[in-house]
């Protein structure tokens, strides 16, 4: 899983013996929990980014209602 993609037909992985479904099972699990943990990392930034995109979308509204004179 060198450029982080496995592909296993279900005719290749019928062929497989035991030890080799498990140890394709483990890649899988391991290199989807490495992706979920470079995710968690950055949380911050979608936090981040959604509060200055509501900002941004309340200061829209707000022009728009006092361009077009809508009462809040």
């Amino acid at each position: 899983m060198a450029n982080g993609c496995l592909r296993v037909t279900p005719a290749l992985f019928k062929g497989m013996t035991q030890d080799e479904k498990l140890d394709c099972l483990f890649e899988v699990a391991m290199d989807t929990q490495i992706r979920v943990a470079k995710i968690e990392k950055w949380g911050w930034l979608k936090v981040s980014t959604q509060f200055f995109a509501s900002m941004i979308g309340g200061a829209l509204i707000l022009l728009f209602a006092m361009h077009y004179g809508v009462k809040l």
